[in-house]
């Protein structure tokens, strides 16, 4: 989705527009002459009340070489699907019907669309995998894990999108994708399908000059989440400025305060566009915490971990910077209130949804202020692997999403410098375990994963540990969930095990 000005805009209330250089960049500034493919330019400051002008939704999705034919198949049906649809409609007339074609301008209900939300593939159900290490079995095709303790807690995601066909249809192709990078594969036809059945219907809103809804603010941002899960940043640009464009028109994001579930979306897709591309996340949100996160979840998650022995050890970090034991603390509590989540009520739900949210986008607005490589480097590489188990362990984002391919390159980068510049040894050798453990972990084979499992295989053989048993208790005295993290734990020991 694309919106273009030529001219700076009132900035709402909620939403902060600008360069990438500028505290909260919108995206990432593009070469000099290049420009954003897109039809509607954005509303000028006279008509900002007045009426806005058109705004039209557009993909350009690249298309995956490997799932060619696939993708071409789904392309074919759509557009037959689309001409037989419309050949009904100049063939069938009636009275009923012809007010409602008249009516179009008016939201499109789910009761109302008679398109069947259903994966093709969800018919049948094998025995569960119990192997963590290896995909899950293909022939499982009614599962689809997704975390709601961090971005649902009030469990009303799918009520909101069964109001809306065109948000149904996001959604499922979300559904879809997350199942196909769980399985390791290119996008599905299931996913395809959705997606483009989603851009079909927010095209035809657009066109029709409809304002600006809850649900068509939705339908953007799960198909940014789409684009940058799949890792086609450049198709997740245009929708993203389409996005701040319309959050513009509706006055920003303190407008929608009456729609939490909309709210957490939006400032999660935030969260992933900035992650893409390094930036500052350019949606401000609501209720933002300057102080310590730790102190928030006291009475809710019990502190277990020994981070006392680590404050009291040698300095961790040149220039006299510290590890930030505030965010590590808080992942620890996070790490156990979710251990617990069955227990929590939804208060203690939602506040734990938050601070998610709001250690997240701390880690981004810090790693953002420090891109150069020369100072602070095991402080960064910190930072890049806490959101790498947010990623992970917290949200449960599947190993082969590319969203996570930025973070480990920078990981990457970080950890090389600290190496070559400093003498890393005793419990803060013991600490850089954790990093690169889930640079492996956020790493499929034939990727950047043979750095991170060759250099654990390296410290561990320097600290002495022989086993699995022994990395796992190393590990779990940083941060760890043992569901998840010990499936991750079995991945990585097998793949370090396999190139020694």
């Amino acid at each position: 989705m694309s919106s273009q000005s030529g001219k700076d805009h009132q900035v709402a209330p909620g939403v902060v527009t600008g360069p990438s250089t500028s505290l909260y960049g919108v995206q990432p500034t593009r070469p000099e002459g290049s420009r954003e493919p897109g039809v509607a330019d954005s509303l000028n400051q006279s008509e900002a009340v007045a009426q806005p002008k058109q705004l039209i939704f557009i993909t350009v999705t690249d298309r995956p070489e490997s799932a060619k034919a696939t993708y071409s198949h789904v392309v074919r049906t759509q557009a037959m699907r689309s001409f037989l649809r419309a050949k009904r409609e100049e063939s069938t007339f009636s009275p009923k019907k012809t007010e409602t074609a008249s009516s179009r301008a008016a939201p499109v209900t789910a009761k109302s669309s008679q398109t069947k939300f259903k994966l093709s593939t969800w018919s049948r159900k094998s025995p569960k995998n119990n192997n963590p290490s290896s995909a899950p079995d293909e022939s499982d095709n009614t599962s689809y894990t997704i975390n709601s303790f961090a971005l649902n807690p009030e469990g009303n995601w799918i009520s909101f999108s069964f109001k809306d066909p065109a948000l149904l249809h996001a959604t499922l192709g979300v559904v879809a994708l997350h199942r196909d990078l769980l399985i390791h594969r290119e996008p599905s036809a299931d996913s395809l399908t959705h997606k483009g059945q989603a851009i079909h219907a927010i095209n035809s809103r657009l066109l029709s000059g409809q304002p600006p809804s809850d649900e068509n603010l939705a339908v953007v941002a799960v198909l940014i989440k789409l684009e940058t899960l799949h890792g086609t940043s450049d198709a997740s640009k245009p929708h993203m400025k389409g996005l701040m464009e319309m959050l513009r028109i509706r006055g920003g994001v303190n407008n929608l305060m009456h729609n939490q579930v909309l709210l957490r979306v939006l400032t999660w897709i935030d969260l992933l566009y900035a992650t893409m591309w390094g930036s500052k996340p350019c949606i401000a949100p609501n209720q933002l915490h300057p102080g310590p996160l730790a102190v928030i979840l006291e009475d809710i998650a019990i502190k277990y971990l020994p981070i006392a022995q680590y404050k009291e050890g040698p300095s961790m970090f040149s220039l006299n910077e510290h590890i930030n034991f505030d965010v590590w603390e808080t992942l620890q509590q996070i790490s156990a209130a979710k251990a617990k989540a069955s227990e929590l009520s939804l208060e203690e739900r939602k506040t734990i949804s938050h601070v998610i949210y709001l250690v997240n986008h701390r880690l981004l607005m810090d790693l953002a202020k420090c891109n150069s490589c020369e100072a602070s480097s095991l402080y960064k590489a910190f930072s890049v692997a806490a959101i790498l188990y947010l990623h992970l362990i917290i949200r449960e984002i599947p190993r082969m999403a590319r969203i996570h391919l930025p973070l480990t390159e920078r990981l990457r980068l970080f950890v090389k410098c600290a190496f070559t510049t400093q003498v890393i040894e005793g419990q803060v050798l013991g600490f850089v375990v954790w990093m690169i453990f889930l640079g492996a972990a956020a790493s499929p084979p034939g990727e950047s994963s043979d750095y991170f499992i060759n250099l654990l295989a390296l410290i561990l053989e320097t600290l002495g540990i022989q086993d699995k048993d022994q990395l796992r208790n190393q590990l779990r005295e940083l941060a760890w969930f043992d569901d998840i993290s010990d499936r991750y734990l079995t991945i990585v020991w097998a793949e370090m095990t396999a190139t020694s």
